[in-house]
Parts: C-alpha cells; sequence; structure tokens
C-alpha cells in the first residue's frame, strides 16, 4: 500500500495570505519612502529659509533696498508655506503608515494563523501514517504468530544427518 504525501486542504488559503503579507509590506516600504523624501523636503526648504534670512539681514545692514527687503520677506513667507504643506504631508503619511502596519499586523496574524492550521494537520497526517503502520506490523505480528502456531512441529532430526 503506497502511502501518499501529505497535503494541505487549505493551501491556497494560506498561498493568498502569504501574497497579501508581501503586498502589505511592499506598500509600508513605499510609504516610509515617501515619508522620508517628504522629511528631505521639508529640511531642504528650512535651510532655504535660512539662507533667505541671511540674506535679509546683509541686505538690511547695507544700503537700504526696500523692494530687495520685501522680495525677500515674500520669498521667506512662501518657503514658510511651503515648510507647513511639507508638514502636513508628512503628518498625512504617519497616519498611512500606521494604518498601513496595522494592516500587516492583521496579515501577518492570518498568514500565522493558517501556517498553524497547517502544522496542525500535518502533525495529524504524521499521527495516522503512523498509526496504520503500526496496525500493519500488527497484522504481520499477528499473521506469522498463527502460522507458527499451526504448522506442524518440526520433525525430529534424523539419526546421521546433521
Amino acid at each position: 500500500m503506497a502511502t501518499r504525501a501529505f497535503r494541505f486542504a487549505l493551501q491556497r488559503v494560506l498561498d493568498v495570505r502569504q501574497v497579501v503579507e508581501r503586498r502589505v509590506q511592499t506598500e509600508l516600504a513605499s510609504l516610509e519612502t515617501a515619508l522620508e523624501r517628504w522629511r528631505q523636503e521639508r529640511a531642504s526648504l528650512e535651510r532655504r529659509v535660512e539662507q533667505s534670512q541671511d540674506a535679509l539681514r546683509a541686505a538690511q545692514q547695507g544700503e537700504p533696498d526696500l523692494v530687495e527687503q520685501q522680495l525677500q520677506r515674500a520669498h521667506i513667507r512662501r518657503l514658510d508655506q511651503l515648510i507647513h504643506a511639507a508638514d502636513a504631508e508628512i503628518r498625512l503619511h504617519m497616519a498611512r503608515i500606521e494604518a498601513k502596519r496595522a494592516e500587516l499586523i492583521q496579515a501577518a496574524t492570518d498568514r500565522r494563523v493558517m501556517e498553524r492550521l497547517r502544522d496542525r494537520a500535518y502533525d495529524a497526517w504524521v499521527a495516522e501514517h503512523l498509526r496504520r503502520e503500526q496496525i500493519r506490523l500488527d497484522e504481520v505480528g499477528v499473521q506469522g504468530f498463527f502460522r507458527a502456531r499451526n504448522s506442524p512441529a518440526d520433525p525430529a532430526p534424523r539419526e546421521g544427518t546433521f
């Protein structure tokens, strides 16, 4: 009697859950990359504000050019608006990342549940396989016992033979 290999009945479900988990991981990585870009953009804007403020102070120290000073102040205000917009994007991405992390935790939990079911099914399959093998061995032993019991006793050795 040939032993068939273990086959998990819900393997397709497990496969789908693994794919979902990998997709969510990829999406989370993408969101984290975007968040890092926005943080870098904000840092760049802050450096530009500092440079513009330095230029404004320098313009105030020399001959007063009111038009140049007004342009510098307008430029600084615009950079501040861009910083506030970057802050809003950073907060938005952080909220999305938190939601995606929760989704990833759920996907990983769902996958682990299926893996535990697979492991339990495998353990049950092994136990059943061993039980059937033990039954076969017991049958062979019983048959051997009855054969030995029902067979005539060995004849006595003849004289002159070894």
